[in-house]
Parts: structure tokens; sequence; C-alpha cells
């Protein structure tokens, strides 16, 4: 995954989303559109935009609040977007549903390789997604004083004006990040809660977990080693692009030589002597790795850095607000999984909110 003579070998099936997106460049022209990026993933921008979406989490979980059960995928979805729409910089205050269910088609089509979904169909959905994100809310955020400053918007408008990308590429690569930004960390959520959960079946002790952001960060990375959000990775060698190199990522964060004989369990209490992140490969490793982990996940850590409470990363963050409003699993409705993706994705997660009255 480090080797740079090796191109990314997945995410081309929908050229009219993903040609030459951040996550598809090699060379030179990957350094150069990475470097656009990177104001935006230093850690002082991380850790203030970490405190901005915190503020932002009460307003995601009004439904549970109002209703006492939701969805919890809807609801990690929702967070989520809140994020997106803060890293990119849309104004999507009147029209978030609608932005959510475009961008959704954007995650099927990036993903085409793992759908079950016809690929002609989905692209085709896909392109007049694409359309109607641009007019409603691609073309209103685009410009130096419609799109807040130290946002992949202002950044990319920077980059139109100097020439070194096409207005037509920065959709792309808005569209791209947006989906990039939300079903992996909204998957990545629910998989976490459910595991913890699993793990903490007494519903004052994760009202306890709430309280200590560090360890419910264990916790949730723990999950996203057990979860990474593609199962493989593939890599092609441009001179042999018919005989792909598919690596496997879910067995590599579990390799008992690694992580240790109880590999393919959840143990947030895991300590291993490997210089190897506690996450495994789920954020990637080498040029292509996530530039949003630590928004999402804080500072990934190892056996010698273990992270600050102020940058524990926003999935924590949202963690901590289901599990201090007393939000568990719904035992009278089973979660289920996605049938249109190969992906280990929940397709709904019901849960209900217990009060502290009910929970004596």
């Amino acid at each position: 995954m480090s080797d740079r003579r090796l191109i990314q070998g997945m995410y081309r099936g929908c050229p009219k989303l993903t040609e030459n997106v951040l996550l598809n460049l090699e060379g030179d022209q990957h350094a150069e559109r990475r470097a656009i990026m990177a104001p935006l993933f230093k850690t002082e921008s991380i850790v203030d935009l970490e405190a901005e979406i915190a503020s932002a989490i009460p307003g995601c979980l009004e439904t549970m609040n109002r209703c006492g059960s939701a969805d919890l995928v809807d609801l990690a979805e929702q967070f989520s977007l809140e994020t997106a729409i803060r890293l990119v910089g849309l104004d999507a205050s009147a029209h978030r549903q609608r932005l959510l269910e475009l961008v959704r088609i954007f995650g099927q089509a990036a993903t085409m390789q793992h759908s079950t979904e016809d690929p002609q169909g989905l692209e085709a959905k896909a392109t007049e997604c694409l359309i109607g994100f641009v007019s409603d809310y691609f073309d209103p955020a685009w410009g130096p004083i419609a799109s807040p400053n130290n946002s992949v918007l202002s950044m990319l408008h920077a980059s139109v004006e100097r020439g070194d990308l096409s207005r037509e590429q920065a959709i792309r690569d808005t569209a791209f990040s947006l989906q990039a930004s939300i079903f992996s960390s909204a998957n990545g959520a629910v998989h976490a809660f459910h595991e913890i959960c699993q793990h903490y079946p007494e519903i004052e002790m994760r009202v306890n977990l709430a309280t200590d952001p560090i360890r419910l960060q264990e916790c949730l990375h723990e999950a996203l080693r057990l979860h990474p959000a593609s199962p493989v990775s593939v890599r092609l060698d441009p001179a042999q692009k018919d005989n792909p190199l598919v690596i496997d990522l879910e067995g590599a964060n579990r390799d008992v030589a690694v992580f240790g004989i109880d590999a393919d369990i959840f143990n947030p209490d895991r300590i291993h002597d490997h210089r190897w992140p506690y996450v495994g490969l789920t954020f990637g490793v080498g040029h292509h790795s996530c530039p949003g982990r630590e928004l999402a996940a804080g500072q990934v850590r190892t056996r010698s850095r273990l992270g600050t409470k102020n940058n524990v990363g926003t999935l924590t963050r949202f963690l901590a607000a289901l599990f201090e409003l007393g939000v568990s699993p719904n035992p009278a409705e089973p979660p289920k999984a996605s049938e249109i993706t190969t992906r280990q994705i929940w397709a709904s997660y019901p849960v209900s909110k217990i009060s502290p009255g009910e929970r004596l």
C-alpha cells in the first residue's frame, strides 16, 4: 500500500464522479491535489472543527429526544452530514435530507465494485444526481465569498482561479469528498455502538463511558479495527492492469501475529508491541491514507501515542452523546445488514432511549 509504483485499483467504476479525484491520482498530480487540501487537516484546524461539530450533536438527536426511538443509521448519517457540510463549506440549512439522498447515490456509485445493483443503472443515477447537486448545492456555494474560508470549496475555488484545476474537476472533488466524509464515518459509528453495547451490556456502564472520552475513543478504535470501511484495498501495476493486487484489510486487521490470539474479538484493553496503529489498516497507509482520520477518530493511537481529550474525534463525541442519553439497541427490532452491497454496512439499526427512571 506504500509502494508508489502501484496505482489505486478501486473507485474507478463511475468516471463522471471519480475521474481524477484525489484518491485516484498518483505521483506529482496526487501530491499537488493533496497539498490543496492540506490546510484543512492540520491538527489545530481539526481541533477547532471537532469542537464546532460537537455543538451540532443535540440537533442531530432531536428526533431521538422527541420520539424516544429512531434508526441509528439515520442518526449517524445526519450527524456525519453535519460534519461534511462544515468541512466542505456548503449551506444546506433548508435542504439537508435531499442533499443526503443525492450523496447516498454518490456513495453507492463510488463503491460500485462492491454493489449488488446494476452498474449501468447506478452510473446513470449518479450522473443525474450530480446535475441536481451542482444546481442546488455547488453553484450557490461556489465563490470566494459564498464558501467559508478554510473549507474544501474555498481551497478548490482558489485552485481554479489560479488555473491549476478545472471547475468540472472541482465539482467531482466536492461530490466525492462529501460521500467519503459521510458514509464511512456513519457506518463506523454504528459498528462501534453495536460492539460497545455487546461489551458493556449494562446501560449504566455505557453512561459512565460517556464521561471518559479517552476510554470511549479506545473503544471506537477497536471497533474500527474490526470493521474497516472497505474489506479490501486494490492496487494495480500500470504494466499489468489485468492482474490486480487485492489486500485483505479485514484479515490484516485481525492478524494474530500483530493483535494477539483474541484478534477476532472486541477488546478495548488491547495492547500490542508493534508500531502499527491500534486501528490496523482501517484508515489506509502510505500516500492514499485517509486525510480525515484525525477528524473522525481523533489522534489514532499507538502504544506511545494515546490521544488527548480535545482531539478524540467527532465519532467519539457522537457516541458519548448517545450513551449519555441512554440510547440502547431496541430489543424488539433487531438491526439489519444492507443487501445492496457486499461491504459490512447496516441498512437499519433501531434504537430507543431509556430514561433515568427506567434504568433502575
